[in-house]
């Protein structure tokens, strides 16, 4: 049998009918099939009528004239499909379905119906299986079936979709389906900044000025493309369309990983929608943040009965502040114990801020089944923290490395059953094999089990690196010697916050042990010093401050004294800081030092080589205390990031907005200036380190050469023969401790002697310049080769014969049209590496 043309398939209505037709759909639709056919869509038999195919509708009208629109159906609202003949046809949308015959006997037309509904979409929506678009798909015999998925495969193949997966394609399509307006800026923000940062998440805050019901297409996007990996919106109070939406999209998605709603306003509603969203077949759903949503117990019982099902499991779960009780906490943990493929893929947990006072123990036998757990927060969770340890031995103590129990609390009773608990506790920290952060803030520890933790991670060879945060526990005088007795010998933590602990006169200890700890490189001592008495002893406590940031060899880089009220007394650290040669960081806010701590920081800076960050608001600064550090920026050349001191501007502005705002603009670009690559000399360098040593170190010497002048004064007045010797060679170490101050500028000199006949580094870069850059000219060459010969054989008719090899080399080569590999790798290697380079090893010299 002889098959039908293409061009004889697409339409079979006379001409007049045809013109009224297009009279009836308006001249803004593109009509591509247009056939006469037998339709029966209200189920009362069969009547001939036109049927038009557009790129993504099916209209059925009247066969007269003037013609009627009595059906309007879009692609995408099929769900269903079936043909057992190529010459009928049903569909199926909703609760209806819509019945057709050919009026031609021995026709194709309705495979070719159904072939161009099927590709359209797969024209669209190129990496979704055409079942998911259209439904179920029935043809008989099986080769038609075959024939039209060929067809589909074919497009998928050959499809270029465009960035982002095709997404402003799919969303043009689907803005006229809904019926709603084409946002142009939408289409923009995705096609040039998501696809130009390669991003995967589709944040709703970027469309937060669109009206609620534009984001229906938004959204409905997200149904069908495969490019976006997460879904997220934080702090944006979301509609009930607009969840709803969200909900279609869990369901229908077969590459969406993560949904992150917080502070979204969602209720108990969406949280029964979205358990059975996340049953569907095509959910991919992994990772799920509802945190600070009133879901009350009754929202969390749904997701638990729909989690529990989830044979894929499921990595992280945030539920923060849900309002729920032990009743949906309980639910979870059946969940969890129900299903053995959950509780090993589980690998972040967050359930803060959700009360277990009524059952103690409801979050330890949630924690029993977790056995893959690697992130765990139970933050304000009114949860007796003896309840937990033994059940993380249990279960995640291999895995686990970040641990947040902070503002709960440790029930102290001095027993047999309390001496068992301080050891779990110290097997469980002992056994922890991948721990790396553990806050325990606000927990009012009592001191055997402070204890217990440290003595735990000090015996685990297999811990590096630990961050321990012990502020607000109350420690007080014996956890200060606690610390003195224990922290010294542990080698594995280095950054420790004891802030806020009540230590006051024993500050002193706490700084000495410290200091002994050569592990340690980030501490927070700060609100230490609110009860120290008498008043007169702070400046002497305050010297162990700055023991500890001068203590030789020291590995310190980050100190906080953040909100100590220490007033000008914060000076003498200051001052200290200006010479020290191992912080990089300091936050010395909240201690309302005044302009005058302003100026004593200002001269700290013109010393200072090593300070790379600094946080200093809250310090009653004025207009002339930002400028004093404006002015004094100037001279440094290693500060780079300085945090706003947002309180302090905003109260400097009112009194002189003009001298605020000039000085805030010479500190940034002083900052710029040394966050770009420098080229300082060292005869600059040299000053620097010869105006810190004698500002600091050179006084210490100068101290104490004076005091043992003193007591040799008074030892040679003494006839002992015995003691002359000593005397002797102490006479010698002052001497030498006198002559020392001109000893790093004979060093300096020395150093620089060396370099008299041409710096042998700067040789050396300049070479390595001249090398790279031929090996880049020959890389790029290499690519113009490569793409050449692509585009001659992707578009031959176009690029063959020409001889467009040789133009694109010489056009590469052209120092006016295109960047020269010489000049950018000199600029690199000279002007950007090079300085770097050179700058560390006057730095070290």
């Amino acid at each position: 049998m002889t098959l039908p043309t293409k061009e004889a398939l697409l339409t079979n209505i006379s001409r007049d009918i045809l013109d009224a037709v297009k009279d009836a759909l308006g001249p803004s639709e593109k009509m591509l099939i247009k056939r006469m056919v037998h339709a029966d869509i209200k189920n009362k038999g069969y009547d001939p009528k036109a049927v038009v195919l557009t790129s993504s509708r099916l209209y059925i009208l009247t066969l007269k004239r003037p013609s009627k629109v009595e059906l309007v159906l879009p692609f995408l609202e099929i769900q269903g499909i079936d043909s057992r003949s190529s010459m009928e046809m049903v569909l199926f949308a909703g609760s209806k379905k819509y019945a057709f015959l050919s009026c031609e006997k021995a026709s194709y037309e309705m495979d070719f119906l159904i072939n161009h509904i099927c590709c359209s979409l797969k024209e669209i929506f190129p990496y979704q299986p055409i079942t998911s678009l259209v439904g179920r798909l029935t043809m008989i015999p099986a080769d038609r079936l075959a024939s039209l998925q060929a067809a589909c495969a074919e497009i998928e193949s050959g499809s270029d979709v465009g960035p982002c997966g095709g997404f402003s394609h799919m969303y043009a399509v689907l803005c006229d389906q809904h019926g709603l307006p084409y946002r142009e800026e939408v289409a923009w923000d995705v096609d040039t900044i998501y696809m130009s940062h390669n991003t995967r998440e589709f944040n709703l805050q970027d469309f937060d000025h669109l009206d609620p019901c534009d984001l229906t297409a938004v959204l409905a996007v997200l149904e069908y493309n495969t490019w976006f990996r997460t879904l997220s919106s934080k702090n944006q109070r979301l509609t009930q369309d607009v969840q709803n939406s969200i909900v279609k999209v869990v369901e229908k998605s077969s590459s969406l990983e993560e949904l992150v709603l917080v502070a979204a306003g969602l209720k108990v509603d969406f949280a029964q929608k979205l358990s059975g969203a996340l049953l569907s077949a095509n959910s991919r759903l992994t990772a799920l943040d509802l945190s600070n949503n009133p879901l009350e117990d009754k929202g969390l019982v749904f997701l638990a009965s729909s989690i529990s099902k989830l044979s894929r499991g499921i990595s992280s779960l945030h539920m923060s502040g849900v309002s729920a009780t032990p009743k949906g906490l309980a639910a979870l943990t059946n969940a969890l114990s129900s299903n053995r493929h959950l509780a090993s893929s589980v690998a972040c947990l967050t359930l803060s801020e959700n009360t277990c006072r009524d059952d103690p123990i409801v979050f330890s036998s949630l924690l029993v089944q977790t056995t893959a757990l690697s992130h765990l927060e139970l933050v304000s969770t009114d949860c007796p923290l003896e309840t937990l340890f033994g059940a993380m031995m249990q279960s995640c103590c291999a895995t686990l490395s970040f641990l947040n129990l902070s503002h709960n609390t440790f029930l102290s009773r001095r027993n047999r059953e309390s001496l068992a608990m301080f050891s779990t506790v110290k097997d469980f920290f002992a056994s922890c094999l991948s721990l790396r952060e553990l806050k325990l803030a606000s927990c009012k520890l009592p001191l055997d089990i402070i204890k217990s933790i440290m003595l735990g991670i000090a015996c685990n060879e297999k811990l590096m690196n630990v961050n321990l945060d012990l502020s607000s526990n109350e420690m007080k005088m014996k956890g200060a010697y606690l610390i003195d007795t224990i922290l010294p010998e542990i080698k594995n933590i280095s950054c420790l916050d004891v802030s806020d602990n009540g230590f006051d006169n024993e500050i002193a200890v706490v700084c000495t042990a410290l200091s002994r700890c050569s592990a340690l490189k980030q501490v927070s001592i700060g609100r230490n010093f609110n009860n120290i008495k008498p008043k007169n002893l702070m400046m002497r406590l305050l010297q162990y401050v700055v023991q500890l940031i001068q203590e030789e060899g020291s590995q310190l880089e980050t100190l906080s004294l953040a909100d100590s009220k220490l007033k000008l007394d914060i000076c003498v650290i200051i001052n200290a800081v200006g010479g020290n040669t191992s912080l990089t960081n300091i936050d010395i806010s909240g201690n309302h030092m005044g302009d005058t701590g302003a100026k004593m920081l200002a001269k700290a800076l013109q010393i200072n080589t090593k300070l790379k960050v600094i946080t200093w608001d809250n310090n009653h600064t004025s207009p002339q205390g930002f400028m004093d550090i404006a002015t004094a920026l100037e001279k440094n050349y290693s500060l780079q990031f300085m945090h706003t001191p947002l309180t302090d501007v905003v109260n400097a502005m009112k009194v002189n907005q003009e001298k605020t705002q000039k000085a805030l603009h010479m500190i940034e670009a002083f900052l710029y200036r040394n966050r770009a690559p420098q080229k300082t000399s060292s005869d600059q360098l040299f000053r620097l380190h010869q105006g810190a040593l004698l500002g600091s170190t050179q006084q210490m010497v100068d101290r104490l050469v004076s005091k043992i002048r003193g007591d040799r004064d008074m030892l040679q007045m003494m006839p002992h023969e015995s003691i002359q010797h000593e005397l002797e060679i102490a006479g010698h170490l002052v001497e030498d401790a006198t002559k020392s101050k001109q000893l790093l500028s004979k060093l300096y000199h020395v150093a620089v002697s060396c370099d008299s006949n041409g710096n042998v580094i700067e040789e050396t870069l300049q070479q390595v310049a001249e090398d790279l850059s031929r090996v880049v000219q020959n890389h790029l060459e290499g690519h113009v080769k490569n793409m050449v010969q692509c585009a001659e054989e992707l578009c031959p008719y176009s690029v063959s014969g020409k001889d467009l090899l040789q133009e694109s080399l010489a056009k590469m080569r052209n120092a006016d049209a295109f960047p020269q590999p010489r000049d950018l790798v000199t600029s690199a290697v000279m002007q950007q590496a090079g300085p770097a380079i050179l700058h560390k090893v006057r730095l070290t010299i």
